[in-house]
C-alpha cells in the first residue's frame, strides 16, 4: 500500500571495482539481458553457495558432459561408496542432480 515501508531483505552497499572487471560484468549483464545489479547479485549468490565451497575443498570444475562420461566409467558399487563417503543419500542426490548426471543407479 502507498505510504507503507517495503521489506525487501536487501542491503545497499557501495563497492569499488576495477574498471576492467566492471566492464566485463557490464558486458556479461547486457549479453544476458540483465541489469548490472541483477548480474552482480547472481555472481555473489553463486560464489556463496558454490564456488567458495569448491575452493575451500580443493575442488575442480569440469563440464557436465565430461563429468557424466567419467562417472559412467566407474563401477556402480565404487561410485556409491565414493559418494556415500561425501555425505550420504541427500548429498549424493543433490550432487548428481546439480552436475546434470542422469543416474543409471538402481538403488533408489
Amino acid at each position: 500500500m502507498r505510504g507503507e515501508l517495503k521489506t525487501n531483505h536487501k542491503s545497499n552497499i557501495t563497492i569499488s571495482v576495477g574498471d576492467k572487471v566492471f566492464e566485463e560484468i557490464k558486458k556479461d549483464a547486457e549479453g544476458r539481458g540483465l541489469s548490472i545489479n541483477a548480474h552482480v547479485n547472481d555472481i555473489l549468490q553463486r560464489h556463496t553457495v558454490f564456488y567458495r565451497h569448491v575452493s575451500e575443498q580443493g575442488g575442480v570444475i569440469i563440464p557436465q558432459k565430461f563429468y557424466a562420461e567419467v562417472v559412467n566409467l566407474i563401477d556402480e558399487d565404487k561410485l556409491m561408496y565414493l559418494l556415500d563417503e561425501m555425505g550420504g543419500k541427500e548429498v549424493i542426490t543433490s550432487f548428481l542432480h546439480i552436475m546434470g548426471y542422469r543416474s543409471r543407479l538402481t538403488i533408489w
